[in-house]
C-alpha cells in the first residue's frame, strides 16, 4: 500500500523539516529532504510522507504557480505508485523562475534522482 502523503501546513512544520533536513540544490529547483522524522515531531502522526511547496509570486501569476504545484503533485503521484518514497519522512520544493517549462519526465527524473539520492545516505 502506498505511503499517505500529507502537506505541510504552516511556517512552523516548514521550519522543522529546514532545520532537520538537507538541501539538495538543482538547477531549476532547490530541495530539503529531512529523511527520517522522528516521534518527537509532532506533525509526523498525521500521516507517512510530507510535501510542502514554496512557489513564491517571483516565478509569475497565480495560474502559473498554480499549474507548477499541480505538476509537483502529480510527481509524487507517480512516485508513490513505483514505491520510491520512504516513510516518515518530508521534501519541501522550492521551484525557481523556469519551472515552468520543464517537461514532465525531466521533473520525475530529477525528484527521483534526489530520493534516491537520500536514501542512500539515510542508511
Amino acid at each position: 500500500m502506498p505511503p499517505k502523503i500529507s502537506s505541510l501546513k504552516n511556517q512552523k512544520e516548514f521550519s522543522i523539516v529546514s532545520s532537520l533536513g538537507k538541501k539538495i540544490y538543482r538547477p531549476h529547483f532547490i530541495s530539503i529532504i529531512s529523511p527520517n522524522l522522528g516521534a518527537e515531531v509532532e506533525f509526523a502522526k498525521r500521516a507517512s510522507f510530507f510535501l510542502g511547496m514554496k512557489v513564491t509570486k517571483k516565478i509569475g501569476n497565480a495560474v502559473l504557480r498554480n499549474k507548477i504545484k499541480r505538476r509537483i503533485r502529480h510527481c509524487f503521484r507517480e512516485l508513490t505508485k513505483a514505491d520510491k518514497l520512504k516513510e516518515k519522512s518530508a521534501l519541501v520544493i522550492i521551484p525557481k523562475k523556469d519551472f515552468d517549462k520543464l517537461e514532465f519526465s525531466f521533473i520525475l527524473s530529477e525528484l527521483t534522482k534526489i530520493f534516491s539520492a537520500s536514501q542512500n545516505n539515510a542508511r
